[in-house]
């Protein structure tokens, strides 16, 4: 190290009578006893908030407390066997002439005796006995963290040996940043985990990323950061105890700050890797302190270049491997500051002498601080003449310690909250209904609810000039796909289009309607889907609108093999498609986009319909490899989807929810409560962007579906038509904070709606000819939503009167209360509201928004489905409200 002058062949040739007048004043180190009071401390000082935090203020799992337990029982072994191993292996390496002078003694006694160097080397083969042997205790052979835990241990091993050549034969600076590298390389090899960041927010709008996959570049920045976190313990140096005390500070730091985020979690992939780091760095901070006590002043030993070498890789690959490298350069702040300040010198800019040392004054014993770029001289320069002893507190203190390292953490996630980007809670908003919102009223109304996304299933002028100037971020859809396939004609669309890409901020667009499920069996469609795909999304690029992304959502029924999610993948029908298409989202940076509706997955499954909320109240919980939990099926299937994508070759692509909801009628256990009930959960968790087991961290895009119910919608279930945050009528239907904040709210109203007068139409009892009343029932619900009397739905329990009742009414309210539309046999107008129970006869409002494109149909281009289906269901409540 800087603080002492190794023995060499320069040093011994010396002339006989200096040779004989030197060997007056030098004498082989005493090895001092070990200073425990010095150790006591810093291990109350650092122990108390510790284990404070695992065992009284964080509720951790009883197994992964054990194990940490468990690994600090070995590493105070560890302390221990480090103690007594130091003496004996001093003996060692003065009989080989490995021993330096303190220089900041010189000219005093202490300055003249043997001090017995590089017992790094002692610390790094305990660290490495202790590590190997905890495997016993914490992983089966089959464990996935082995590999990547063993690849630590190697590449620690590999820098302890090139330390200690470097010890040994003295290697010039250009040699030393290279040793970090290949020493980093069993790590490197090993490393299965991400590879992108996540940008911050103010970059985001010139990036055009939210999440940024680095590839192979972010394995060059591992490797980087492992030469840098190596050296620049090495370069901080030259008081006794600054090498060992900066490595205790840093290992505190580290440890508190992973429980913390173990305690804060949910996630357990997330919370296994930061007990991985606390697996690597209590061996350290143990074998550390153990050495502490010799290299504290005055020191009986150096530490050497093995020692800090093997310190700054053990905690480089604890950073790494556990997940938080970049939070890593925070605790590593003042190593920082040190290489800016030496980077002149090191760069040779300054001449650089072989000690960058304060110069030490015998008759004072105080250090005064000299021109030389290390963050040592600075503080002589800054604060004056110092003691080497008081120097090196000050510059500990100065490295974040205990308190102030919970608080460093507690302010790092707090600043991590506002700089990177979070998910965005965004509304779908479809417009298959008799009465149709005027546009500027749902604009204002997405507007009040406060959310900055939506999507709309058109490209519809009139509605895209409502969302002008709005400041939403807007999605779009093209479901006559098959209309722009050709690269001409998505020109033409792109330039009809050109002037709303701006002034309605639309950021994605999205083709189809589940193609690729349709591609299970219609291949033409989907190849069509696929040109669409390509065409508009290069006529973007070519339009110099690239930061819009085309896209093609998909349903959880292109996957197969759910059991739990590492199981999944996509149907083998459309792989070939899907491999196309997801390395043509990649070239562009388009996410996937994927629609989950949980209440039906979990009824299709047979689970019990707990694990459709995400309250972690479920008694149905699925547990997956690498001690994954799911207790929804939210994290379930977008994991499952995660999955499929990684094996697919796209582990890191985005992942948008582009639909997911609730309906509140037409099923069993669809009604308002439920709903309540899921979003309640559902958005907070989405809002605190903790990500899921297979993504921990990573923000979710997540949009509500729907804003409104849609009464016309032509789909074959019942509840397709109960989605609506709202009613068809624009009346909101439960408590939901779109904000993601959990708040106990109503949504606002529809701003300025007119309801029609409070009129009804009711079967007036005739049932003379019954044939007659089942044609009239049949012909209203056909041209009508009769969902609501579905089995489940709120009015599945009316007598036989009511059923005819409500069927005429919704056909009555569907042509806006036409007197003509009251059958004129069967059925009255009144005024008094028959509503009853949970069924509610609605009251529609007056006759909206009237234009619509082609392009605003959902199913314009597709092929309707008939009402064969839903009228055989009719049947069957016709026969059983006729018993």
């Amino acid at each position: 190290m800087a603080a002492r002058k190794r023995a060499s062949a320069t040093d011994t040739a010396k002339t006989e009578q200096e040779k004989s007048k030197s060997e007056t004043h030098q004498t082989e180190s005493p090895i001092r006893p070990a200073k425990y009071p010095t150790i006591i401390k810093f291990f109350l000082i650092f122990s108390v908030p510790y284990f404070f935090l695992i065992f009284s203020y964080y509720r951790i799992e009883y197994e992964l407390k054990k194990s940490i337990l468990i690994n600090s029982l070995v590493s105070f072994i560890g302390f221990l066997v480090t103690v007594s191993m130091i003496p004996v292996a001093s003996k060692y390496v003065l009989r080989r002439n490995l021993f330096g002078y303190d220089i900041n003694k010189k000219g005093t006694p202490d300055g003249s005796i043997k001090v017995p160097e590089s017992l790094g080397i002692v610390v790094g083969i305990v660290f490495l006995v202790v590590t190997i042997l905890f495997q016993y205790f914490n992983f089966t052979a089959d464990s996935n963290w082995l590999v990547e835990y063993n690849a630590a241990l190697a590449s620690i091993c590999f820098m302890i040996l090139l330390g200690f050549v470097d010890d040994v034969l003295d290697v010039p600076w250009r040699v030393k940043l290279v040793l970090p590298s290949i020493a980093a390389l069993p790590l490197l090899m090993a490393y299965a985990g991400h590879t992108t960041i996540i940008i911050p927010k103010p970059l985001v709008p010139y990036v055009g990323l939210e999440i940024l996959d680095l590839g192979w570049i972010y394995k060059l920045y591992m490797g980087l950061l492992a030469v840098f976190c190596t050296n620049s313990i090495n370069i901080h140096a030259g008081l006794n105890g600054l090498e060992v005390g900066q490595t205790v500070v840093i290992a505190s730091a580290i440890l508190i700050h992973n429980v913390m985020q173990i305690g804060a979690s949910t996630d357990p992939e997330y919370k296994q890797a930061h007990a991985f780091s606390i697996y690597l760095i209590q061996p350290l901070l143990a074998t550390s302190l153990a050495l502490l006590s010799y290299n504290w002043y005055p020191s009986s030993v150096f530490v050497g270049d093995t020692y800090t070498y093997f310190a700054g890789m053990t905690m480089a690959v604890a950073g790494i491997l556990g997940h938080f490298s970049e939070t890593l350069l925070i605790f590593f702040a003042p190593q920082v500051l040190n290489f800016l300040l030496s980077l002149p010198q090191l760069a040779g800019i300054v001449p650089c002498p072989r000690h960058r040392l304060p110069r030490f004054d015998p008759q004072s014993g105080l250090l005064t601080g000299t021109n030389d770029g290390t963050l040592v001289n600075f503080f002589l320069r800054q604060l004056g003449r110092k003691t080497e002893k008081s120097l090196c507190i000050s510059l500990l203190i100065f490295q974040p310690t205990n308190m102030k390292i919970s608080l460093a953490c507690i302010v790092l996630v707090l600043c991590s909250r506002l700089l990177v980007a979070d998910c965005a809670i965004g509304i779908n908003w479809g417009r298959q209904t008799a009465q149709k919102l005027v546009p500027s009223n749902v604009v204002d109304l997405i507007l009040q609810n406060g959310i900055k996304h939506a999507r709309v299933y058109t490209t519809q002028l009139d509605i895209l000039e409502a969302f002008a100037g709005s400041g939403i971020d807007l999605t779009v859809s093209i479901f006559g796909f098959p209309q722009v396939k050709e690269p001409e004609a998505a020109k033409k669309w792109v330039q009809s289009r050109a002037i709303y890409f701006d002034s309605c901020n639309i950021s994605k667009v999205y083709l189809g309607n589940h193609v690729f499920f349709e591609g299970i069996t219609n291949k033409t469609r989907l190849n069509w889907a696929m040109e669409a795909l390509e065409s508009v999304q290069n006529a973007l690029n070519e339009a110099g609108y690239g930061r819009v992304k085309v896209t093609l959502p998909c349903p959880e029924t292109v996957l197969i093999n759910v059991t739990k999610p590492s199981d999944a993948e996509f149907r083998p029908e459309i792989k070939e498609e899907m491999t196309r298409t997801l390395q043509f989202f990649k070239a562009n940076n388009a996410p996937f986009v994927v629609e989950l509706f949980p209440i039906s997955h979990v009824v299709d499954q047979g689970w019990d319909v707990s694990f459709a909320f995400p309250d972690n109240k479920s008694t149905h919980v699925v547990t997956d490899i690498n001690g994954a939990v799911y207790t929804n099926v939210f994290e379930f299937m977008y994991d499952a989807f995660a999955w499929a994508l990684r094996k697919m070759g796209a582990a890191d692509m985005k992942i948008v929810v582009g639909q997911v909801g609730w309906p509140t009628d037409g099923y069993p256990g669809a009604n308002v409560t439920t709903a309540e009930r899921f979003y309640k959960n559902l958005l907070p968790l989405v809002a605190s962007n903790k990500g899921t087991p297979m993504r921990p961290g990573a923000p979710i895009d997540t949009y509500v579906h729907a804003l409104t119910d849609e009464n016309q919608m032509p789909y074959y279930y019942p509840f397709a038509r109960h989605w609506g945050i709202y009613a068809s009528n624009g009346e909101p239907k439960y408590k939901i904070d779109m904000t993601g904040q959990g708040r106990d709210i109503f949504p606002p109203k529809v701003k300025g709606i007119k309801r029609m007068p409070e009129r009804w139409c009711v079967f007036n009892g005739n049932l003379t000819d019954v044939a007659t009343v089942k044609q009239h029932f049949y012909k209203a619900c056909t041209e009508a939503d009769c969902t609501a009397l579905a089995d489940g739905g709120s009015c599945s329990r009316l007598n036989f009167v009511q059923n005819i009742s409500f069927a005429f009414n919704m056909f009555f309210q569907s042509k806006f209360q036409a007197d003509s539309a009251c059958d004129e046999d069967l059925g009255r107008v009144v005024t008094q509201n028959p509503s009853t129970g949970t069924c509610i006869f609605p009251v529609e409002v007056v006759k909206g928004h009237t234009p619509e494109a082609a392009a605003g149909r959902r199913l314009a281009d597709e092929i309707l489905p008939i009402p064969t289906i839903f009228l055989f269901l009719l049947s069957v409540l016709w026969a059983m409200i006729w018993d």
